[in-house]
């Protein structure tokens, strides 16, 4: 009995390296990710308030393969925000990371389902990928849905976390929408989308800075 106990401590202490070891990142990496964060004044509807705001180095936690080493490599950070609405009971978390290139940001998204599964800890059976040709009207290169299902330990209560990923050029992004049963439509979910991708495209001075 001691021994798994230790081996649980361990096993804690170690991910709370990771973490730590993530936190920060670059300042050149925080300047390009930062700034392409959608901001409470921005969003669709009133009665937002930012919950707080975080950067973390790529590549040392969750879900890791080579493109997140790459990101990493090159100082690269993601920039993550929280913000929350008490009057509609909506919580949203979205986040920005610039990978090594292109090809690189495609193959992020394209992995998105197992990354999903891998730090939400979810199950297939509760896991609803929605159809990639949805967001053909987000004039993304690639993008990816998903509705999972989760309860809360504590309370019991179901809540639904709606997550959309895709890219600009180089440029990869998450958005995840957070709230007790159907409080977001999927009409809200694409409509804080697509303003978060048309602001990635304005805060980012070309196309050709984009795809590096």
């Amino acid at each position: 009995m001691g021994l798994l106990l230790m081996r649980e401590q361990l096993r804690r202490l170690r991910t709370l390296v990771r973490f730590l070891v993530a936190q920060g990142g670059s300042t050149k990496g925080r300047s390009e990710s930062v700034p392409c964060l959608l901001a409470v004044s921005e969003l669709p509807w009133s009665g937002w308030n930012l919950l707080g705001d975080r950067t973390m180095r790529p590549g040392i936690a969750g879900y890791v393969d080579e493109t997140d080493s790459r990101a990493r490599r090159r100082g690269s950070v993601m920039a993550l925000r929280s913000l929350g609405n008490a009057g509609t009971s909506q919580s949203l978390v979205i986040w920005i990371l610039r990978m090594a290139s292109t090809p690189d940001a495609i193959d992020w998204v394209s992995k998105f389902e197992q990354r999903v599964l891998y730090n939400e800890a979810t199950s297939k059976e509760n896991l609803e990928v929605i159809s990639a040709e949805r967001l053909n009207a987000l004039s993304l290169e690639s993008s990816q849905a998903a509705r999972v299902k989760k309860m809360k330990r504590r309370s019991g209560e179901n809540q639904v976390v709606t997550i959309v990923s895709g890219n600009v050029g180089a440029t990869v992004f998450q958005v995840r929408c957070f709230g007790p049963g159907d409080c977001w439509s999927w009409e809200d979910v694409l409509s804080v989308t697509s303003l978060q991708t048309q602001k990635i495209v304005e805060s980012i001075p070309s196309s050709e800075e984009r795809g590096k």
